[in-house]
């Protein structure tokens, strides 16, 4: 088995643990929450602090939030989704 193998069979066993496994994905989200939150703060302060600086990134920067929210939240309803299938067999 080869490196690409090997990182292809880690990468299907992490998004089975995503997908199938509460308590890993209580330990994602939660960890989740803390980024954002922390992402909240020094965006402010980027804000506050430095507006020049907050005038050239806040287009893409919120562009790229938008993305992810989407995605997240299409991941989100598909997850849901097989799981209830799996729950009714």
């Amino acid at each position: 088995m080869n490196w690409l193998e090997a990182d292809w069979l880690k990468l299907k066993a992490l998004k089975h643990r995503f997908e199938y496994d509460p308590s890993f994905q209580t330990k994602f989200h939660l960890r989740m929450t803390y980024f954002w939150l922390v992402n909240m703060a020094a965006v402010t302060g980027v804000f506050v602090f430095a507006p020049g600086v907050w005038a050239q990134i806040s287009l893409l920067y919120l562009v790229l939030v938008s993305l992810y929210a989407n995605a997240a939240t299409d991941y989100g309803a598909v997850s849901a989704s097989e799981a209830s299938e799996h729950a009714s067999h």
